[in-house]
């Protein structure tokens, strides 16, 4: 069975189980910072997917890192995670659950990268603008990029729109070369 499929059946279980104890916020946000941690922190990943560590000592180090920080749901279900031997896949199953909770409370997130830091009202007006273009709430990451040399591209899922300065010179190259090829044939 592929990861993503194994990353699904937890976060689909985790999301039932969260879904009828009807904490299903908190246990997203408890999810949100177990992921934030893990996906911070290279070491623990090295530990969670190494053969040579036993279940033990990780199921130990994940209990001392996130016991007080995570609610009694969340802490168990990442033991169990250990207890199934599938630590090593646990930043997939985080990763899974963060995007089925956005699917479920209709979210999504949006990384912009600019070639400047946006002002707070070009920053509300693009995220006003996203919302309505994608009929959800908009979480938005920003990010800069020097090499756009102005405007902005946007990454939602798998769109990309891309308002930058490069890329419209970019395509403009293209034209030229097109029509530079018409004319000299």
């Amino acid at each position: 069975m592929s990861n993503y499929n194994i990353a699904t059946r937890y976060a689909n279980a985790l999301m039932e189980l969260a879904s009828e104890k009807d904490i299903l916020d908190q246990v997203a946000d408890d999810m949100q910072m177990v992921f934030n941690g893990i996906a911070g922190s290279k070491e623990l990943r090295t530990i969670l997917k190494s053969p040579v560590i036993r279940p033990e000592k990780k199921e130990t180090i994940l209990n001392e890192i996130f016991k007080d920080k995570v609610g009694d749901v969340s802490n168990s279900f990442i033991q169990f995670i250990v207890k199934k031997n599938r630590e090593d896949v646990i930043y997939d199953i985080l990763k899974r659950f963060k995007e089925l909770y956005n699917i479920k409370i209709n979210r999504v997130e949006a990384y912009i990268k600019s070639c400047v830091e946006l002002t707070e009202a070009q920053k509300k007006q693009l995220q006003s603008s996203l919302e309505e273009f994608t009929k959800k709430e908009v979480m938005p990451f920003y990010s800069i990029d020097e090499s756009l040399i102005g405007g902005f591209v946007v990454k939602i899922n798998d769109t990309v729109l891309d308002s930058s300065i490069k890329q419209q010179l970019n395509r403009l190259r293209k034209k030229l070369f097109e029509q530079n090829d018409i004319i000299l044939n």
